[in-house]
């Protein structure tokens, strides 16, 4: 079979076996690109290598098909915004590819794959990826695409696609996506790399805008911004519109009929959920506690032509905020590590003039108070059951002031323990990292 031929049947595989996904997949116009090196789509097309088809078995053909439509389904092509295309690209594949595993997809060896990104956004994937990047003393800016004990996703030294020295363009393929023979471009110079990465712009970035990176590992396919104007939101949100009612037919039409499976159905329950970014909740809750008082220093400019000077309203940010960290055992060891990193996003998003940071599970186990600028440590304690009411009692006892805020970063799975019986009199926000979204006061923002 021809590689075109080998597309086609694919698709004809999923509409008789998983009728979802073959539904949406007959949406894309299919395009032979042999410059990508594996596939890729912008919401309109899929495009494919056919050299790097012809090296699949046909099931895994079938798993590239129905990745692509799946970065479709969960408009991927529609929220890159200004973020890294590579590392976009890597986040997209870590939040869609498991649940493609769940729905019975094969998919090609070097598709990105990790426990503790499973059933995350990519926009919180991303956030991740970020923060492993190596500075530019350790080496290369790329996000690391695996683990450090060298998992099938693969590191610097740990995976067969890898090159020894962890260069950004000296990987065998040479190509965003990962073919074995590589990309045109590929292989033309490892001594020039600001010149390669120029000649590669068009076949190894993910869309328009960003930079351009040389991968490490091989990823299933590429995101590419979807094909609209620059500054074309109406066009964009038109296209995304008809994207998520053609998720709701399907959905609903095959619900009907066979019912959906479970990975399906979380695939299809993402594509539905609004995104909120939680950063911009807790700005504005930040705002809304910034402690406020007139001020000398800031005139109010309506009265000063008539020399009149009058104090305004000014806030330099927030007073006295504290920030409990769940530490129970309910709380895996990899979410505490991404508790430490909200924790500082909170820090720095509300500029508090003082800092109370409070270790507690069904007990407060350790408290640490940093003023402002001082860099901010963190130390996890506990690791028993669950009780909300401890921090609420301490703050009670121990603070000689009201505090202008209390943020508790928790999966809000009250084990054994319960929440405070009276509300306290300053505000509350629960940042929710599990499923759970309800709490008796206070506001509660998913953390994603």
């Amino acid at each position: 079979m021809t590689a075109a031929q080998m597309i086609s049947l694919a698709r004809k595989t999923l509409v008789m076996d998983h009728p979802f996904w073959g539904a949406l997949a007959l949406r894309l116009k299919i395009v032979e690109d042999p410059t990508c090196g594996t596939a890729w789509t912008d919401s309109v097309s899929l495009g494919y290598d056919p050299n790097f088809v012809l090296s699949l078995p046909q099931i895994e053909v079938l798993g590239t098909v129905a990745h692509e439509v799946g970065h479709c389904i969960l408009n991927h092509c529609f929220r890159r915004g200004n973020r890294d295309p590579y590392t976009w690209n890597c986040a997209c594949d870590y939040a869609l590819n498991h649940e493609l595993i769940l729905a019975g997809c094969t998919l090609p060896d070097g598709a990105l794959l990790r426990d503790d990104f499973t059933g995350r956004s990519a926009e919180w994937i991303y956030d991740r990826l970020i923060d492993e990047q190596p500075t530019d003393e350790e080496g290369s800016g790329t996000p690391q695409d695996g683990n450090e004990d060298g998992n099938e996703d693969g590191n610097e030294d740990g995976n067969e696609d890898g090159n020894d020295d962890g260069s950004e363009d000296g990987s065998e393929d040479g190509s965003e996506d990962g073919s074995e023979d590589g990309s045109e471009d590929g292989d033309e110079s490892k001594d020039n790399e600001s010149s390669q990465d120029a000649d590669d712009a068009d076949s190894t970035t993910t869309g328009g805008g960003g930079g351009t990176q040389q991968p490490k590992n091989p990823t299933v396919g590429e995101v590419r911004d979807a094909p609209v104007d620059d500054g074309d939101e109406e066009a964009a949100a038109d296209l995304e519109q008809e994207w998520k009612e053609a998720v709701i037919d399907a959905a609903t039409l095959v619900g009907k009929l066979d019912g959906l499976d479970g990975g399906t159905q979380r695939v299809v329950d993402d594509a539905l959920t609004v995104k909120v970014d939680w950063r911009h909740q807790l700005h504005q809750f930040a705002q809304e506690a910034a402690t406020e008082d007139y001020s000398w220093a800031h005139m109010d400019e309506r009265f000063i032509d008539d020399d009149i000077f009058v104090p305004t309203l000014h806030s330099e940010g927030m007073g006295h905020l504290v920030t409990v960290i769940d530490t129970s055992g309910s709380v895996d060891r990899v979410t505490l590590s991404q508790y430490q990193v909200e924790a500082r996003t909170i820090v720095e998003t509300c500029n508090p003039s003082r800092v109370t940071i409070i270790y507690c599970d069904y007990m407060v186990q350790h408290v640490d108070t940093y003023e402002a600028g001082d860099p901010i440590v963190l130390a996890p304690h506990g690791g028993g059951w669950t009780d909300f009411a401890p921090p609420f009692e301490w703050v009670e006892e121990h603070l000689h002031e009201r505090p202008a805020a209390l943020v508790y970063l928790t999966d809000l799975q009250p084990c054994g323990g319960g929440f405070p019986e009276r509300e306290p009199d300053y505000p509350v926000l629960w940042a929710a990292t599990g499923h759970r979204t309800d709490a008796p006061f206070g506001e509660v923002i998913k953390v994603e």
